[in-house]
């Protein structure tokens, strides 16, 4: 288990199936019973409030669990408005997988210091191979938030489903990535139009 703080109100925890074992739940009820897991929910953000400070006593939550083709599990808290003392904490859940059959796959970045943390991590990855097809990636900035844009079709499926688990303890999976991609092309701004993994290790990476 390992948690990530995205921002002072959200947060992201890395769950795999050892975790689920540990807590006596298996993968179908983990994804299907919405008792048994926001008694899971409740045990990790415990964790996550010792682990790194995460407070959400007395805070509305919303909840995404997120599927990995790995077989791994990405939960993103946010807490929102602190709430009244009497009121009861309120968990919105949404369970998703990934669809890597899209012929584009885009990550979302928070911040552009975000994005530069996952080019230079990049560096070190096992994912070289794939400089090849980034020549045909994008990157694009809408309502200040950075979006990766990859073809996907240009990848194998196996490949791309470990790249998008490196990747995703970055960024976030943008859903609906075909119809994402005439949004960012409208109404974002083309940041860079080449390879950005190459552009930031070349400009911003000493």
């Amino acid at each position: 288990m390992r948690f990530e703080k995205l921002s002072e109100n959200k947060i992201r925890i890395f769950l795999n199936i050892e975790d689920l074992k540990a807590k006596n739940i298996d993968i179908q009820t983990f994804m299907s019973n919405p008792i048994e897991s926001q008694s899971l929910f409740l045990d990790v953000l415990a964790l996550a409030e010792e682990k790194i400070g995460f407070v959400t006593k007395n805070y509305q939550l919303s909840i995404e669990a997120l599927a990995m083709s790995c077989g791994d599990f990405v939960l993103t808290v946010t807490r929102n408005k602190e709430d009244s003392l009497k009121r009861k904490k309120h968990f919105q859940i949404k369970r998703k997988t990934e669809d890597l059959t899209q012929k584009f796959t885009i990550f979302a970045f928070e911040s552009f210091e975000d994005f530069i943390e996952f080019c230079i991590c990049y560096k070190n990855s096992p994912f070289l191979e794939l400089k090849k097809c980034f020549n045909k990636a994008c990157l694009y900035e809408l309502n200040s938030t950075y979006y990766f844009v990859l073809p996907s079709e240009l990848i194998s499926l196996e490949i791309l489903k470990k790249f998008s688990t490196f990747a995703t303890e970055f960024s976030g999976y943008v859903y609906d990535s075909d119809l994402f991609v005439n949004k960012l092309q409208e109404y974002g701004k083309l940041i860079i139009k080449t390879n950005p993994i190459r552009v930031i290790l070349k400009n911003f990476v000493k």
